[in-house]
């Protein structure tokens, strides 16, 4: 007996570290994967290690402290148009080693409550691995860039993850336990991996020799004093278990079964009343007594709770009536108009949601588009998508540029906006008559264009800052690539251009992959037809594919347009 309890604490106690390994190591290889510049980071550690490790020069500590550095750091952590590599070599580094200093501190804070290490390796052959980065519980670590001993064959785990048994991209933690000179461990390895290659391997190691010694000498402590007590005192005990406890307990249970069967709380107080242990079962009797009376109330108070659960599912359906009403949902559209045909969709992920998409001519030769995206989610983020839906549709009445129209839309929205929300909006505004397309970006999605039988995604230049985050006389003082910038292009009869939210290209499947801009691309290409709502409906049975049974997260929203020309062209 004694050695299959043993045997079976030990085997739980192994379940249940193998299972804290697993829930510690997602939970960093999902920080790192949050932050989307981590190929960048890994790889320039990779090749850059020296670098990375050695005391900067008094040169590089001067541009550490520039402006311009404070805002390619701001930049390189927050915005997505941001691209490090086209960044000179001082600033590349610098970005680096401040992404380094933030992984190693989360290495330190989850090794320190629990781990003898914790390391990112680059496995070099059979025997050797570089370190990436390296953390162990004294504080010491392993250089960037060192090359150490490292066989594969004491590392099942990492040897499973190189031998690609499992498809790229899996988030399977693997296990081993590792008996080595130095004490018994538990591994834990999973890939870091970035458009399915292979970046890395973290690895954390759990030393639990300490416990099995432990575990031994508390075993036999309950087995001798349980030998004891049943020997001496089996007799006596049973009488006064009878007594005082088995005869309460019956009666306790007796009422507690009366009371579920007839939900009678009177009568079960009566019987717990009967019952006259001065101990804890009395205690119980009286405690089960009240619990009764307080069932009862708390039932009402659900009832009533139910009630206002249902009136505000119903506020929430109306509320999301009230939403979509706002939106055009009436195709086709202009039935009039021969020189162009627009389609768009809106799918919130939540009752009601942030995004929102507008169409609407501003006179009879000038068409307005609108595609926004509200920060954050439910009743708050479509309160404000109403706001800037006015407020936008407002100024494009005056006839401004887009550029304008946006400006004058951030000055409205950060005048009062204590909760520091913002919007990103991409407005474009067509010349029917000759197709001249004159649209800007506030911080919103690249725009897709279909010219010449081609489908490609606009540059990310001047990508604009999403309105609200900024005060108006801030800014004219951003950096030139941040500013809101008028850009002109011309459509063809048979061009489309089609926009967007992130909640397309930021669909994500049951492995934490993102459908992402060039799959984006790729099923625009394998339409076969023109028209907008075609369209819109193979890109959005593409996204379901790609996402299968993961749900939803963010709104979804799509606009497209199909430019056929002027009425002397058609």
């Amino acid at each position: 007996t004694e050695g299959i309890s043993l045997f079976s604490s030990l085997s739980s106690y192994i379940r249940s570290k193998a299972d804290m390994i697993e829930r510690d190591i997602c939970a960093l290889q999902n920080d790192i994967y949050t932050d989307y510049r981590t190929d960048f980071v890994i790889n320039y550690i990779k090749e850059h290690s020296e670098d990375v490790i050695r005391p900067l020069t008094e040169k590089e500590e001067q541009i550490q402290q520039s402006q311009a550095f404070v805002d390619a750091k701001s930049a390189f952590f927050v915005d997505r148009s941001f691209i490090p590599e086209k960044a000179d070599q001082i600033t590349q580094l610098l970005l680096t080693r401040q992404s380094v200093s933030v992984l190693t501190d989360r290495l330190k804070t989850t090794a320190a409550a629990t781990y003898s290490e914790i390391y990112l390796i680059d496995v070099l052959n059979d025997d050797e691995a570089a370190a990436v980065l390296w953390y162990n519980s004294n504080g010491d670590g392993i250089e960037c860039g060192k090359v150490v001993d490292y066989p594969l064959s004491k590392h099942s785990a990492v040897n499973s993850i190189l031998s690609g048994k499992d498809p790229v991209g899996e988030s399977k933690v693997y296990q081993e336990l590792l008996l080595s000179d130095e004490g018994f461990f538990l591994i834990g390895c999973v890939p870091i991996e970035y458009d399915g290659n292979r970046l890395c391997i973290l690895c954390v190691k759990y030393d639990w020799s300490l416990f099995f010694d432990e575990l031994m000498a508390q075993a036999k402590l309950p087995l001798i004093s349980g030998f004891i007590i049943l020997l001496v005192f089996n007799n006596v005990l049973m009488l006064f278990l009878y007594n005082t406890v088995i005869k309460p307990v019956v009666a306790v249970n007796k009422g507690m079964l009366g009371y579920m069967k007839d939900k009678d709380s009177k009568t079960a107080s009566e019987k717990m009343e009967l019952i006259k242990a001065k101990n804890e079962i009395g205690v119980l009797a009286e405690s089960f007594s009240s619990l009764t009376e307080e069932v009862d109330r708390y039932t009402g108070e659900i009832v009533a709770l139910n009630g206002e659960k249902e009136r505000i599912a119903t506020e929430l359906s109306l509320a999301s009536s009230i939403q979509n009403d706002m939106l055009p949902s009436i195709f086709p559209a202009f039935p009039d108009r021969d020189e162009f045909d627009i389609y768009a969709t809106m799918e919130p992920a939540k009752e009601v949601g942030g995004d929102f998409y507008d169409f609407y001519l501003t006179d009879d030769d000038h068409l307005a588009l609108v595609v926004a995206d509200v920060s954050g989610k439910g009743v708050p983020a479509a309160l404000f998508m109403m706001i800037s839906k006015i407020i936008i549709r407002s100024m494009a009445q005056s006839q401004f540029s887009p550029r304008k129209i946006l400006l004058e839309t951030n000055k409205a929205i950060a005048e009062n906006n204590n909760q520091d929300m913002f919007v990103t909006v991409w407005l474009g505004i067509l010349q029917v008559s000759t197709g001249k397309l004159t649209y800007a970006s506030a911080g919103h999605e690249r725009l897709v264009l279909y010219q010449d039988g081609k489908w490609s995604l606009t540059q990310r230049e001047y990508m604009g800052v999403a309105l609200g985050m900024y005060e108006p006389d801030e800014m004219d003082e951003l950096p030139e690539q941040y500013r809101i910038t008028d850009r002109e292009l011309v459509l063809n009869p048979g061009d489309v251009i089609f926009q967007y939210t992130d909640g397309v290209t930021e669909a994500t499947n049951a492995s934490e992959q993102l459908f992402g801009e060039e799959r984006l691309l790729e099923a625009c290409k394998d339409t076969r037809d023109t028209l907008p709502e075609t369209i819109l409906s193979h890109l959005r049975h593409k996204i379901d594919e790609f996402v299968g049974e993961a749900e939803q997260f963010d709104d979804i929203t799509m606009l497209g347009l199909l430019y056929k020309g002027s009425p002397d062209s058609l």
